[in-house]
């Protein structure tokens, strides 16, 4: 009976904790978490590799004065913008189609950077690491 209830309680400590680990992937969470947040566009601009495989790339590129395009690697459909204020992007990008697909920046360091694209009515977000070409 001891040995059962222990159980249970671990079961329901994994459900808890596997429930907080997923809310921090909800994309929901994610944009609005990252609504205010800016990058600085030299810390952005260039050539960005998967640390997965060096054959997927990114790459940063001013589009005018009111966006930044993400070039190269796209899953979903489309160019992932995001939109320029003065010397800085906004986190949170998007491709055009409907529902949006949705891309969030998070600058590491110099170096590196973590994508998470979700789509709008997603319950995750698929989070990929780049690093700055050397």
């Amino acid at each position: 009976m001891i040995a059962f209830t222990k159980t249970c309680i671990g079961m329901v400590i994994c459900l808890c904790l596997s429930a907080i680990a997923d809310a921090q992937d909800n994309p929901n969470v994610v944009r609005k978490s990252n609504e205010n947040v800016r990058i600085a566009i030299d810390d952005l601009i260039g050539k960005w590799y998967s640390s997965d495989t060096i054959s997927t790339f990114i790459e940063f590129v001013a589009d005018g004065d009111h966006s930044v395009k993400m070039e190269g690697y796209k899953p979903g459909v489309g160019q992932y913008s995001f939109l320029r204020t003065n010397d800085s992007i906004h986190a949170n990008g998007s491709a055009p189609n409907w529902p949006p697909f949705d891309c969030t920046i998070t600058l590491i360091d110099d170096a590196t950077i973590v994508l998470k694209f979700y789509q709008y009515f997603s319950d995750t977000t698929r989070n990929v690491v780049f690093r700055r070409e050397e």
